[in-house]
């Protein structure tokens, strides 16, 4: 399917688009220029008229959305699949379709703007932005990973959900885009399969309720790094409206964790609920289970407001270069 520069779609009511899906492969290719883009809008100038447009799993690899705007969609009632695909939204990635984005923008949408499984490494110029509620929903690393640089502030709330990742052989790469992330899965385990976790300077990670991380457990086999600098710090706390102590379990690190692993110059703050005395889910802000020094290099450490202990280790060896607060213990 071609679709020339300057078309548009009038999107009636509830209306719904798919592309790629019911197994027959096809390619799609939007052409819209800087100057005459490819509109799809609703009928009406009304944030949620219609529903998502779909991109599935059947689109070849040589499809490309260039210049191709998206507005008025994302509507609760449409034809969506949450329970499979995340989250209704007005502009969808169903599947691992890696294929090209180039300013492509999603306005004045109703929920989420964007739900993606992947991106295709060279995307550039995504924006959702004025949407009703938060710009991004991301449910793989190589979406996290490949998240395009782009404009994502402007809606009802600027943080870019993260879901369901833990399930990836893939190592993933959560890079400063401007605005926080927020986890709103109760457990993530991340770096299975000896892969790496990696936080870079500036970033903001936010748990929902009761929701912690854990890396090196089980069969998970993984490296952490988290590369906070002096005045940039990685930020671990809490999603709520009004942080309190204890929102959220803690990040937890076990005895698979692998040498090399780091975390510098980050902060840890509205963790930990009250402890139980083990070291495990809920304990502290940062805890260690059967690791040693050998294998995690902790510095420039700050831990606040946790409910439990600031750091707890058992069964292990573990150096701490940090700050706590009153609120913050060791174990």
């Amino acid at each position: 399917v071609s679709i020339d520069a300057g078309t548009v779609f009038l999107m009636s009511q509830d209306a719904h688009i798919k592309f790629g899906f019911g197994g027959a492969v096809g390619t799609i290719e939007m052409n819209g220029t800087p100057t005459q883009p490819i509109l799809y809008c609703g009928v009406t100038d009304t944030p949620g008229t219609y529903g998502n447009i779909d991109f599935g799993a059947s689109l070849t690899r040589d499809s490309y959305l260039r210049n191709v705007r998206f507005e008025d969609g994302g509507d609760a009632n449409g034809p969506g699949n949450p329970s499979t695909n995340g989250p209704d939204s007005a502009l969808r990635f169903a599947a691992d379709n890696d294929f090209e984005l180039t300013n492509v923008v999603v306005r004045y949408g109703q929920g989420i703007g964007i739900n993606a499984s992947s991106f295709e490494p060279t995307s550039s110029g995504l924006t959702s932005s004025e949407t009703s509620g938060r710009p991004l929903h991301l449910r793989t690393a190589n979406a996290v990973t490949n998240l395009p640089n782009g404009f994502y502030t402007g809606n009802g709330e600027d943080l870019i959900e993260v879901a369901t990742v833990q399930n990836d052989a893939d190592d993933i790469t959560f890079a400063d885009a401007g605005i926080p992330y927020l986890q709103v899965v109760g457990r993530v385990n991340f770096a299975r399969e000896n892969h790496t976790v990696t936080f870079d300077a500036g970033v903001e990670y936010r748990f929902s309720s009761d929701a912690f991380m854990v890396v090196g457990f089980g069969n998970s086999i993984g490296t952490l790094s988290v590369n906070g600098e002096s005045g940039n710090p990685v930020v671990f706390t809490s999603g709520a409206a009004t942080p309190a102590p204890g929102d959220w379990d803690g990040l937890q690190l076990g005895p698979r964790v692998q040498t090399g692993s780091i975390i510098t110059h980050s902060e840890f703050r509205f963790g930990g609920k009250a402890p139980d005395g083990d070291c495990r889910e809920g304990d502290a802000n940062l805890s260690f289970a059967g690791v040693n020094d050998t294998n995690v290099s902790v510095s420039n450490v700050v831990f606040t407001a946790s409910a439990g202990f600031g750091v707890c280790v058992r069964d292990g060896r573990q150096t701490i270069n940090g700050d706590m607060d009153a609120a913050a213990g060791l174990r």
